[in-house]
């Protein structure tokens, strides 16, 4: 599974399952209020757990985090930066 399908599947989890939430790579989170402040806590922490990578606090802006494709970017530069 791709980096982009598992934050997909983790945040409409988090939102109540795929049959609550539809998203795409696009889909604005802060926009639709799909998760709030401290889901994104959890956001995190599943981040750092799964991916093996560590989230600065300076990195929690919508320019990382306001969409599932940012997010999945994000991810994978941090990957890359292990490498």
């Amino acid at each position: 599974m791709s980096v982009i399908e598992q934050v997909i599947g983790q945040i409409q989890t988090m939102a109540g399952g795929a049959d609550k939430v539809e998203l795409d790579p696009e889909s604005d989170l802060l926009e639709r209020a799909v998760i709030d402040s401290s889901a994104v806590m959890d956001l995190v922490l599943w981040i750092e757990e799964t991916f093996d990578v560590s989230v600065e606090p300076e990195a929690l802006v919508p320019d990382h985090f306001g969409t599932p494709g940012r997010i999945a970017a994000y991810i994978e530069s941090q990957q890359g930066d292990k490498a």
